[in-house]
């Protein structure tokens, strides 16, 4: 039985498109597990504003965590708070956190991101739809910049990338961070490795090769590469949760939570200079 005051909130947060009516398979599978207290997932992006302008997406997930926070605050009396997102949701998670400046987050792990700001990223060829959101592509270079030198400033330690080598949807290229990150390549599915990594700096995990997506409903129409992205596998959902787990077990332990308000992430966003002072 987990100690009630070592089990994780989860807050993830949902990508381009994606609303209520999608069951997220990630949160499907945290749901049931003893490590998590509590999981829930934000949806960001799907209103009309939202996919016009990237801004307002971000300040729309930064108030939708808050309001998360409070609550597991309020019925927690604290929290073990792990951020986490998958493809676009991957790059507003990162921001909520560094616009933050991580506040009352233990984690952000960040899934088959958009996130390098030097790597080209447009709408897949096979998924048009997405080009309602050529604003986002757009502005996605100067937003991870951003995050960037905001991580410049704030460190690295508290941030966990996983990388997906074969994605059709997102380059592996694009889905790293420059900066202060130590990289960990698992062939297997052994975790043992987590406990000798340095904990001073974040960490690019990449997955094992044979964990992929479903090859069930309307997915299985797409190539491969494209299903590794959108449909996971139960299987590929229940050792991402392991990571999630595994990696945030130390962080609990220290409690790596940097003073501030007791309650909420309001009053906190300011935007980091150095990312505005490039082109």
């Amino acid at each position: 039985m987990e100690s009630e005051n070592r089990r994780l909130d989860v807050i993830n947060v949902a990508g381009l498109m994606i609303g209520k009516w999608h069951e997220d398979s990630l949160e499907k599978a945290l749901r049931d597990q003893e490590y998590v207290r509590s999981v829930v997932t934000i949806y960001p992006t799907p209103a009309s504003k939202s996919r016009e302008n990237p801004e307002e997406s971000i300040m729309r997930a930064i108030g939708q965590v808050d309001e998360e926070v409070t609550k597991i605050i309020s019925e927690f009396g604290e929290g073990n708070i792990v951020l986490v997102g998958q493809s676009y949701g991957a790059l507003m998670a990162l921001m909520v956190a560094c616009r933050t400046k991580f506040k009352n987050i233990l984690k952000v792990v960040l899934m088959e991101g958009s996130l390098h700001p030097e790597v080209t990223v447009e709408p897949p060829r096979l998924l048009p739809v997405l080009a309602v959101c050529a604003s986002h592509y757009q502005a996605r270079p100067r937003i991870a910049n951003e995050a960037v030198c905001s991580l410049k400033e704030l460190g690295t330690d508290r941030v966990v990338i996983i990388t997906n080598r074969r994605d059709g949807v997102v380059s592996p290229e694009a889905q790293i961070l420059p900066g202060n990150f130590q990289e960990i390549e698992l062939d297997t599915e052994n975790l043992d490795v987590f406990g000798k990594v340095d904990n001073t700096r974040g960490m690019i995990i990449r997955l094992p090769r044979h964990l992929g997506g479903k090859d069930t409903g309307l997915t299985s129409l797409l190539p491969k590469e494209y299903r590794d992205h959108l449909a996971w596998s139960d299987e590929k959902c229940k050792f991402i949760g392991e990571i999630i787990r595994v990696t945030t077990e130390r962080a609990i332990e220290e409690k790596i939570v940097r003073p501030g308000k007791p309650v909420g992430l309001a009053n906190t966003h300011e935007r980091s200079e150095c990312a505005y002072n490039q082109a």
